[in-house]
């Protein structure tokens, strides 16, 4: 039969040992977590020069786009406009 002293041994060891995992745990998340923030940071460079660049070429053509251009392409303005609205959801009573 093992004397207290054992136990107690056994149980301090125990407990090393389950502190010593956790910490090799932490420190893999830890580094992982790293890695990944990495990543991610260089897709987001990545987007924001490519969105930098679809906005430099929608200036652009937004400011080659005028009325004559817009002739030439056939278009022409409307005389009489009409706008259409979308009426709501709700119910109304019906009149007989």
């Amino acid at each position: 039969m093992p004397s207290l002293g054992q136990n107690i041994i056994w149980g301090l060891g125990a407990l090393a040992a389950t502190f010593l995992f956790l910490y090799g745990y932490f420190v893999l998340n830890t580094i992982l977590n790293i890695v990944e923030r990495e990543r991610l940071e260089t897709q987001v460079i990545a987007a924001s020069a490519e969105f930098a660049g679809l906005e430099a070429r929608y200036l652009d053509t937004e400011r080659r786009i005028t009325m004559e251009f817009a002739n030439t392409l056939g278009f022409h303005e409307v005389q009489n406009s009409r706008y259409v609205t979308r009426t709501g959801l709700a119910l109304t009573p019906r009149s007989r």
